[in-house]
């Protein structure tokens, strides 16, 4: 199950994503060669500001307990 998101890159038109289109969430793929530059934590939301301009937002999901951040380099994040 995937959780809500959504990504605003920079230039362009916001994309949400409920999970269930695949295709809609592809243009989130260009956030690979990005570095995260700024965070915010809302009361139910995770902001992540990118180095090229673009920002995901994710929303919480009673759920889970935690957010997890994986860079590739460093151990998971759990926020």
């Amino acid at each position: 199950m995937w959780i809500k998101f959504i990504y605003r890159p920079a230039g362009s038109d916001e994309i949400v994503w409920n999970g269930d289109n695949p295709e809609s969430a592809a243009p989130a793929i260009r956030l690979l060669k990005a570095s995260i530059t700024g965070v915010k934590c809302g009361e139910r939301t995770l902001i992540l500001g990118f180095s090229n301009g673009d920002q995901i937002e994710k929303f919480e999901d009673e759920r889970y307990e935690s957010f997890s951040i994986r860079d590739g380099k460093n151990p998971e994040i759990i926020v």
